[in-house]
């Protein structure tokens, strides 16, 4: 880009235009930046976890971080430039845009390259959080145990999602595995009978909740290290009850499209509004 500007720059007419650069160069923005930013994250915990584990490791990165010639910058620091350009270029084709005549060819051009880099920058942010997404349904997948082979392989499918139309983002496609929406602890009491309440651990996704028992306390953040796969709830079309008394406040129903019924316990009111 900058060799292709300073040729432009050094050859400038009146009818020159300078925007079309960033146009030819919008499909290697998402090869380069998808997987840089779905991933520049995990290059921070690496780089912090070297330093503590590993002293030359960090002497050396002392010693560089020391020079003039880095600008006195920490490899962190470089490691988020190319996250904070890409903003950049979006201002600086607005200040392009604010600065030129609307006769001038070049408006038609700055305007392409605003609309490209918006979808861009969209299908980016949807980038990063479908691969949050797997990341955590890869983790969901290796602390159970006892899986079916049919639902492990929903779990571990990818399905196709992004743009369509004559939009320039129908180019921008992505393959998610299954949506997670949240987890916890529930308590599910089957009938009527409190004796017969069973301590399990739910994760719920956009069409299913899989309910695990834990099979120690270890966790991993919030989730169970061990757990052993009991059953999924199919919740596509299904409704769900708040059930409040005086003496339960956590208690909520779930009424299945297949007329099956279930009463769980959240624990508190505040994790029953969550589910």
């Amino acid at each position: 880009m900058l060799e292709r500007m300073e040729d432009k720059l050094s050859s400038w007419h009146f009818d020159q235009t300078i925007s079309d650069v960033f146009l030819s160069v919008m499909h290697k923005f998402q090869e380069l930046y998808d997987p840089y930013i779905n991933n520049y994250e995990k290059s921070f915990a690496l780089v912090r976890q070297l330093k503590l584990d590993n002293e030359k490791v960090n002497a050396f990165l002392q010693a560089t971080e020391c020079k003039a010639k880095v600008r006195r910058l920490d490899l962190v620091s470089f490691l988020v430039l190319p996250v904070q350009r890409f903003p950049r270029y979006i201002v600086l084709l607005k200040e392009v845009q604010k600065n030129t005549d609307e006769r001038h060819k070049e408006m038609e051009v700055v305007r392409s390259a605003l609309v490209g880099l918006h979808e861009l920058t969209l299908f980016l942010n949807e980038s990063k959080r479908q691969h949050a997404n797997d990341d955590i349904v890869s983790k969901i997948v290796s602390n159970i145990f006892g899986w079916t082979d049919e639902l492990k392989e929903q779990m571990t499918t990818t399905t196709e999602e992004g743009g369509g139309g004559g939009s320039m983002s129908g180019a921008y496609k992505k393959q998610q595995k299954k949506t997670y929406v949240f987890e916890g602890g529930l308590v599910l009491v089957r009938g009527s009978l409190i004796s017969k309440k069973d301590i399990l651990f739910g994760f719920l996704f956009k069409d299913m909740i899989i309910l695990a028992k834990p099979i120690n306390e270890k966790k991993r953040g919030n989730i169970p290290i061990s757990c052993k796969y009991i059953y999924v709830l199919q919740i596509v079309f299904s409704e769900i009850e708040s059930l409040t008394s005086p003496d339960n406040q956590s208690s909520f129903k779930l009424n299945l499209k297949s007329k099956k019924k279930y009463l769980f316990e959240a624990g508190k009111t505040e994790k029953r509004e969550i589910w």
